[in-house]
């Protein structure tokens, strides 16, 4: 029976080529080995879920001792192999400098499964950056009501402000002039993937904004090669 993967296409960040993407599969959830055992007895599995489990496990507990035995194991879903990571400058094993560790490589089965599996892409993945609210930190306001000289939080996702200094902050557009104002570095005080918090210099004139921010933040201290932005889904009010 054909398997459908479903895809969502997100931006490739990591080059300049316009219109590229990465393939993003469109999980449905995690499946544990009770839920696996439980659909084989739906599909007419003869023996009791108690003790299909039991065989599973000492399934696992069998190829582990024999894989850190030294044995290449090959069980059909995958080929197991011990593997030693780490560079020695004598003959000494050093737990601190090196690791044991266990490398996969997709079985028979797998590829086989693979051969009569279809992709489907279904649409585009959300920007990876994303503004989701903000706070008035003084009044707790989360409505978008903002005083000069008061600290903000703003929540997202990856929206740590990293890259260029010109071309990436939080930035403040009046929707009457469209006149774009960047919160400068010293009003932020917390700068990270999921909270910012900053304040609202004193010299901003009252009225309604755009807020948005413009990163090129990707994980730890790793950025993207092109920037990303991200909009606040609701106009801000600057009294």
């Amino acid at each position: 029976m054909k398997k459908i993967l479903n895809v969502l296409l997100g931006e490739n960040y990591l080059t300049q080529k316009p219109n590229a993407f990465i393939a993003y599969p469109l999980t449905k959830g995690r499946v544990s080995i009770d839920d696996v055992i439980r659909m084989m007895k739906q599909d007419g599995m003869e023996i009791h879920e108690a003790t299909a489990k039991d065989i599973v496990e000492r399934f696992h507990k069998k190829v582990a001792e024999l894989v850190l035995a030294g044995f290449i194991v090959n069980i059909g879903l995958a080929i197991l192999r011990p593997i030693i990571k780490g560079i020695f400058l004598d003959k000494i094993w050093d737990p601190a400098q090196h690791a044991v560790k266990v490398a996969f490589v997709q079985g028979s089965i797998i590829r086989s499964a693979l051969a009569d599996t279809e992709v489907h892409i279904i649409g585009k993945k959300n920007s990876s950056v994303q503004l989701f609210s903000v706070v008035d930190k003084t009044t707790g306001n989360t409505d978008g009501q903002l005083k000069v000289g008061r600290p903000v939080e703003l929540r997202g996702k990856g929206i740590k402000i990293a890259g260029e200094a010109d071309q990436v902050g939080i930035f403040f557009t009046n929707t009457d002039t469209g006149e774009s104002i960047k919160i400068p570095d010293e009003f932020i005080a917390l700068n990270n993937p999921k909270l910012i918090l900053f304040v609202i210099p004193d010299y901003f004139v009252p009225g309604q904004y755009k807020l948005s921010l413009i990163t090129k933040y990707l994980r730890n201290n790793k950025q993207y090669k092109k920037l990303r932005s991200a909009v606040l889904p609701f106009a801000v009010n600057i009294e």
